[in-house]
């Protein structure tokens, strides 16, 4: 991997959501892991707190392959306030029956979870999709 090393990040975000013209202040804040295994492999890890408190709880491996970086494994896990499994994104390789596998997405329906099959989500799409439930149900705004 080029240049990276392995060590700690905690950033304040301002996150603007795809297509918006304004930015969400404060909406967000990360602490996010990088370890590097080899020279072509490494991890990125992190949580995301949102302004409810509600968190995303990610990992990707990496490996780069002719000078380009890509995940081969990742889990997006989203959970409200009270730490309640919302929905989650991954690419672990069972529900070989669906269209999109390995990619999939676990959500709640009637209280159940359901996988559906989905393409691989990239981390602003993921953002946003939190950022519209945290904006529609957060008493504030």
């Amino acid at each position: 991997m080029p240049r990276a090393r392995s060590g700690d990040l905690q950033v304040a975000i301002v996150w603007q959501p795809e297509g918006s013209h304004y930015k969400r202040r404060g909406s967000l804040k990360a602490y996010l892991h990088t370890y590097i295994d080899s020279p072509k492999k490494g991890y990125v890890s992190g949580v995301v707190t949102f302004l409810d408190d509600s968190t995303l709880v990610m990992i990707e491996v990496l490996i780069e392959t002719n000078n380009i970086i890509e995940p081969v494994k990742y889990r997006y896990h989203y959970m409200d306030k009270n730490q309640a499994f919302q929905f989650r994104y991954d690419n672990a390789a069972h529900f070989k029956n669906l269209s999109s596998f390995p990619h999939h997405k676990h959500i709640l329906a009637n209280d159940d979870e359901k996988v559906i099959a989905t393409p691989k989500p990239t981390l602003s799409q993921i953002l946003d999709e939190i950022s519209d439930y945290v904006f529609k149900n957060f008493a504030i705004f």
